[in-house]
């Protein structure tokens, strides 16, 4: 962002403040959060708020509406998807005009979008906005995620985009939404709404940082899509199928990026800058039941902590499970590692785009279905009170093909957010909910050593009614959490490499050591295939255009590798050297 448009958008969020004058209304509490306090952006804080629907409408046809905006120290930014499950754009994303280029949304946008919010600043209206304006377009606003009235929680989200743009086909289209949520009181992560990632309490300092999550009670509203024929296709929201939840996260600098420095210092190692995967050690996932309950779970994976030369803190974890339940009575409890957690499949990416595009790339093994349950048992709220939690066994399956959404040559799209179709039991009666997600681990490498991994297993059955009966299938164990720590190898200097390009279009190998890839040409110009011992499929790398760099543990000793170039397009694989 330019000084200049950073200075415009100061203005208009101070402008946009002061249009409208303080309310009155009190604040309510929510364990350790104020509301509307805590719903807006808060100083010198990276604020995320972030969600999904799954609308269902009148006419039988499913959705996935997907949320995002994002402040980092007042510079923000805004992106927002639809996602049809029929018809002609099933697969593709219809991708609002703003937003991330490498989640599928139009490139070409500097200057055009403004974002403007309101922010926890004494003096100004409390009432939560966040908006995208067209500045071509007289201020026009285009996106716009609202509070509609202080005296309750009710809010409104709307698009109104005259350029959407459909991905990865290009084709821009007209797009209008208008959706109104009553939201229930929040889920409150940790139990109290204080919470990051239990970084503050395993090194044991203070933290203002906080999540939570605020589910539908009630939806409703409709959707208008331009068809390819050029028709508008407008769908009424059934709120009796219909789910939407909005989680806020607010980062202080004691979590970002103090407490992701923190966390990051066990894992350091001499190789850990080659073989970094560019993995985040989080899968965290919040999920709307559709009975009231709400559950956010994050399984989190420090894979390298066992190879860190930073033993300071016995408490930094290798592997764990941090979760909350909201009772439909409204109260959070912190379960953590009562629940038992199963990934029950993966898939693989030969890369996730990221804001440098795919310069610098890794594999990625992504956890793609998940069994969760919870024995039942009395456990304490955030408030103190001692409740009663029902059992409950949940399968998490994507509405998504392991392809979708389609990228395009470059390998933009919205792979770190899935969504799920949750199903199974909570307290004996049938659960049909949904949960969207932040998938940021990278299990490729790991895999063996996932606790969480039961490929294959069973997904929890769904009762019919309430009180019928179901027979489970079994709970796989949970593997080792914290695996004993690992020396530090001796350097291994050996060079290997297999070269493809004009010359040379194909070469194959079988490393004796681990190994990356340098690659350089036009999307799809050039070809990894490496055939793993164990794996029933090969891991296949293509290229996206440009320069691309993959770390040291690619390839590994064992695999059996094959290059494949195009004209115009280079690949080596191999250790210059430098994976030692």
């Amino acid at each position: 962002m330019t000084a200049r448009r950073a200075r415009l958008v100061l203005a208009l969020m101070i402008a946009l403040g002061a249009a409208a004058p303080p309310a009155a209304s009190a604040s309510t509490r929510y364990g350790d959060l104020t509301f509307p306090e805590n719903e807006n952006a808060q100083p010198a804080s990276w604020d995320y708020w972030w969600g999904a629907g799954r609308i269902v409408a009148e006419s039988g046809n499913r959705y996935v509406v997907g949320l995002a905006f994002t402040s980092l120290d007042g510079y923000s930014g805004a992106g927002y998807q639809v996602y049809p499950l029929q018809g002609p754009y099933r697969g593709q994303g219809i991708m609002t005009a703003e937003g991330p280029v490498e989640w599928g949304h139009p490139d070409g946008q500097t200057g055009r979008y403004l974002t403007t919010m309101t922010a926890n600043v004494p003096g100004t209206d409390q009432r939560l906005q966040l908006n995208t304006l067209d500045a071509q377009d007289s201020l026009k606003p285009i996106s716009r995620f609202e509070r509609v009235s202080l005296d309750r929680e009710t809010y409104r989200f709307t698009l109104d985009q005259a350029e959407a743009k459909v991905h990865p086909s290009g084709k821009r289209i007209p797009l209008h939404v208008d959706l109104h949520a009553a939201m229930r009181t929040p889920l409150l992560a940790g139990g109290t709404g204080r919470w990051f990632y239990g970084v503050p309490e395993d090194f044991g300092y203070p933290s203002r940082a906080y999540q939570y999550q605020q589910g539908a009670k009630r939806l409703w509203g409709t959707l208008e899509i331009q068809q390819p024929d050029g028709s508008m296709l407008r769908e009424v929201v059934d709120p009796k199928r219909s789910i939407l939840s909005w989680t806020h996260e607010s980062n202080p600098k004691e979590a970002i990026p103090t407490g992701i420095a923190l966390a990051l210092s066990t894992q350091i190692h001499p190789r850990y800058l080659q073989s970094y995967n560019l993995q985040w050690p989080w899968e965290l996932i919040y999920a709307d039941l559709g009975n009231g309950a709400q559950l956010m779970f994050d399984l989190q994976a420090y894979h390298d902590t066992p190879r860190g030369l930073n033993k300071l803190n016995p408490k930094q974890p290798t592997y764990r499970v941090l979760s909350t339940i909201r009772l439909p009575s409204g109260e959070s409890v912190r379960l953590d590692d009562k629940l038992h957690a199963e990934h029950l499949d993966r898939r693989t990416l030969d890369s996730i785009a990221s804001a440098t595009g795919v310069a610098v790339a890794s594999p990625w093994v992504q956890s793609w279905k998940f069994r969760v349950s919870y024995p039942g048992g009395t456990e304490r709220a955030g408030n103190g009170r001692k409740v009663r939690v029902p059992p409950f066994d949940l399968g998490l399956v994507p509405p998504f093909t392991k392809d979708e959404p389609l990228g395009d040559p470059a390998n933009n799209r919205l792979t770190q957010r899935v969504p799920f179709d949750v199903t199974g039991s909570y307290g004996g009666c049938p659960v049909d909910g949904f949960a969207w997600s932040e998938l940021l681990s990278n299990w490729y490498g790991w895999e063996e050593r996932d606790p969480w991994g039961n490929l294959g297993g069973g997904l929890p059955k769904t009762p019919k009614r309430c009180g019928a009966h179901v027979e489970q299938p079994p709970l796989a164990a949970t593997g080792e959490l914290s695996p004993p720590a690992e020396p530090v190898q001796p350097p291994e200097f050996r060079v290997e490499n297999c070269n493809a390009d004009d010359q040379t279009p194909r070469c194959e190998y079988d490393p004796q050591g681990e190994g990356g890839i340098a690659a350089t040409g036009d999307p799809y110009g050039w070809t990894v295939t490496i055939t793993r011992r164990g794996r029933p499929d090969p891991i296949v790398i293509q290229g996206h255009g440009g320069w691309q760099a993959y770390p040291c543990g690619t390839v590994r000793k064992g695999d059996h590798v094959v290059a494949e170039a195009k004209p115009g397009s280079s690949v080596t694989v191999g250790n210059p050297g430098i994976c030692f």
